[in-house]
């Protein structure tokens, strides 16, 4: 593929906003050549990767609009510190809906 074709293919990707399609079309073509790809193997992991990016870019709107103080994940989560205090998601719920009984 020529390089005005290439340029051409990208605008138009920009155009249509899909981003990271346009940034990682070069290197997908070269990968896509060396692995012989098919047409359609090449286009469903270019389509692929744009829609990680479309889904990672709305994670994170979602994140900044909800005004979180700090972000945690699952993984830094102390869950020995949730034992060590009695926590039980089945207690909580149970003490919100107004029954004072332990639920097991």
């Amino acid at each position: 593929m020529n390089s005005t074709t290439l340029e051409l293919l990208q605008e138009q990707m920009q155009g249509l906003k899909l981003q990271r399609a346009a940034a990682e079309l070069p290197s997908l073509l070269q990968e896509a050549s060396k692995r012989e790809l098919s047409y359609a193997d090449f286009l469903q992991e270019l389509v692929s990767r744009e829609l990680i990016a479309k889904q990672e870019r709305h994670t994170q709107m979602k994140t900044i609009m909800a005004r979180f103080p700090f972000q945690k994940t699952l993984e830094s989560f102390d869950f020995k510190f949730a034992d060590r205090i009695g926590f039980c998601g089945s207690e909580f719920m149970a003490a919100h809906r107004g029954g004072n009984q332990k639920v097991v």
